[in-house]
């Protein structure tokens, strides 16, 4: 989570390009990528508090169902943040790392292969992440 001066974010845009409802992952990485780029700093307060309502959990709310349109939206806003807002050479290194390694919330390539009894759950939510990571790469360059 993270907080933004009134003028930042009038000033830093990151597009409409993202993917999903409400709060969509990459949001907040898209507007610190800019500003860094702009020059700008940022500046991380270890006694700053963070009060809001938990997301609901996948575990009996429903969110199972769409967990699959989860894993494209997330690593779709993922890759159109990096590679639109880094440098190729970093956005390459992070990419690869997300599609090797994975995440909490979308497999990698890697958990297909570790985990042999829930192979066939990763491998439901990695093709569409794939999907995903390469639909924000295309789209990195459509919005102003």
């Amino acid at each position: 989570n993270m907080a933004f001066r009134r003028d930042c974010i009038r000033d830093h845009k990151i597009g409409d390009g993202l993917k999903g409802g409400g709060a969509q992952v990459g949001t907040e990485q898209g507007r610190a990528a800019s500003v860094l780029r702009s020059g700008k700093q940022l500046h991380f307060l270890r006694d700053a508090w963070l009060l809001h309502h938990c997301a609901p959990r996948k575990e009996g709310d429903g969110r199972a169902e769409y967990l699959t349109q989860f894993a494209f939206d997330t690593t779709y806003n993922t890759a159109y943040t990096l590679w639109r807002y880094q440098h190729p050479a970093l956005a390459t290194v992070v990419q690869l790392r997300g599609l090797l390694v994975g995440s909490r919330h979308v497999p990698g390539l890697l958990r297909l292969l570790a985990v042999p009894g829930k192979a066939a759950l990763a491998a439901k939510h990695f093709a569409p992440a794939l999907s995903g990571a390469r639909d924000g790469w295309l789209a990195r360059t459509k919005d102003p």
